[in-house]
């Protein structure tokens, strides 16, 4: 019975993991490249070393998991034990992922963006289509995979989470230079929401004896997507209608605002110090509303598939599901509206400028979410030679004990500059050994040992002039286009 509910629950937790495989902080291997007018979007001090550049278009993407091979496959021996084998030390994976496993997804389209030089500062303007979803998954999933329901135990599910919010920005930046040292930046972002899901539990705790099963809930599920959903008459959601979409239905109804702040100081010619707070906003949701909220202690008597009958999960589970809905008492709300604090990250740099074109740099990021905090450093080494060439190498280190590496590269040819980002590429692989049910070995190489986090980024720039401040001398050795 135990491996057939690991089974089930495990696949359940992957298809989870997969599913978001397609949350917007961008490269960290973008910071100090500023050949690359992108840049600015992770500190908006940084000034494009360009009179003018057109972006046509932007293009990102990252998925972040500790769901990763390393923490959910592990040797033993000649072979390799998964949760669903005897013998899999759960107590490691706990110790990896705390009270909850979490998965963050980010994509952005930045369809078009362009900046210009003015005299003693830089404005950049810019459209982007935004999907940032974090979902964290409660340890009583794995738990319940690895001794299944015995009598007496309980589970906590309260730090269960589904954030996801789906938004247009609209940005208008600019970077003032104060003195010959010293620059600061501001990004205005105007939102406005297309659909999100937002998840709050005060208390979700399962209770199993041999008598009956008992659970306490105090939740609500915020919503705001464009769908008609229809609750029975015993509480549950019995259908969802998806009617024809039109912009007019969200489109300035689900408004917000957010800035990111940046400053930027020049010790001297060699040490360069940098800060920015970005994504500090929200966004609220007054249409298309769906909330569903549930208060309460609830108690069934179990099901009456016996727990012998393996051939029959599918119903055991099926009745489960069933048994829950049908003392559950749910509320559904279509006027109650919510706002959606974005997740800030703030950047803390320090480079070194060996030369007019090479720069080493630190870098420290941390994001802020609902329920943890990610923070992680950087290490690189950055070209920017201003003509034709830029590029990035860095090691980044999580402080959950993730080493990656990352690479920058960005090619210029006339007023054309194409660019590429790829960061926290595992460094460690592992060859793993599969059993099947004849005991056959099977060989599957070059598996990486963790992918906490992989994230790329790419677009297209019309770069004219070469240039950044009027107060920085370009270098004598690349002309201007």
């Amino acid at each position: 019975m135990k491996i057939f509910i690991r089974k089930y629950i495990l696949l359940l937790l992957l298809g989870l993991s997969f599913a978001f495989s397609a949350n917007a902080q961008y490269p960290a291997s973008l910071y100090y490249l500023e050949n690359i007018p992108q840049s600015n979007f992770l500190n908006p001090a940084m000034v494009p070393r360009t009179n003018f550049f057109i972006g046509i278009p932007t293009i990102y993407g990252s998925l972040g998991t500790e769901l990763s091979p390393g923490n959910l496959i592990q040797p033993n021996g000649n072979t390799s034990l998964n949760p669903l084998k005897d013998g899999f030390n759960y107590g490691k994976l706990y110790k990896r992922i705390g009270k909850s496993a979490n998965i963050d997804v980010e994509a952005t389209v930045m369809p078009i963006v362009f900046g210009w030089r003015g005299k003693r500062g830089y404005v950049t303007v810019g459209v982007s289509e935004k999907i940032s979803a974090n979902i964290a998954v409660p340890k009583a999933f794995f738990e319940m995979a690895e001794i299944g329901f015995p009598d007496g135990s309980s589970y906590d599910f309260s730090t269960i989470g589904v954030n996801t919010i789906a938004y247009t920005e609209l940005s208008l930046g600019y970077t003032y230079q104060f003195s010959q040292r010293f620059r600061a930046g501001v990004h205005a972002k105007a939102l406005f929401g297309t659909a999100a899901v937002i998840t709050k539990f005060n208390n979700f705790s399962l209770n199993t004896s041999e008598q009956e099963w008992s659970y306490n809930i105090d939740g609500t599920i915020h919503g705001s997507f464009p769908a008609d959903m229809y609750i029975g008459d015993d509480g549950v959601v019995d259908s969802v209608d998806v009617p024809e979409i039109s912009p007019d239905q969200f489109i300035l109804k689900n408004p917000g605002f957010a800035f990111d702040f940046g400053a930027v100081y020049e010790i001297d010619d060699k040490w360069i110090f940098s800060a920015a707070l970005n994504d500090v906003g929200f966004i609220n949701w007054n249409s298309n509303l769906n909330n569903i909220s549930s208060k309460g202690n609830y108690s069934f008597q179990g099901v009456n598939v016996p727990i012998t009958d393996i051939d029959n999960m599918e119903e055991l589970f099926t009745e489960m599901g069933d048994s829950i809905a049908n003392t559950i008492e749910v509320s559904h709300d279509t006027t109650q509206s919510f706002r959606q604090f974005l997740a800030p990250k703030m950047y803390l740099g320090a480079a070194y400028n060996v030369n007019h074109y090479f720069t080493v740099g630190f870098l420290s990021k941390t994001a802020f979410y609902r329920k943890n905090i990610q923070q992680e450093l950087t290490l690189s080494a950055n070209v920017n030679m201003y003509k034709f060439l830029t590029t990035s190498l860095s090691y980044n280190l999580t402080f959950s004990g993730y080493n990656s590496v990352g690479l920058g590269l960005g090619f210029r040819g006339g007023p054309l500059q194409w660019y590429l980002m790829v960061d926290y590429v595992p460094i460690k692989y592992n060859d793993y050994n599969i059993v099947d049910s004849n005991k056959e070995v099977t060989t599957v190489p070059w598996i990486p040992d963790r992918l906490d986090r992989i994230s790329i980024m790419t677009g297209l720039n019309i770069i004219i002039g070469a240039n950044g401040f009027q107060n920085e001398p370009i270098i004598d050795a690349y002309s201007e286009f």
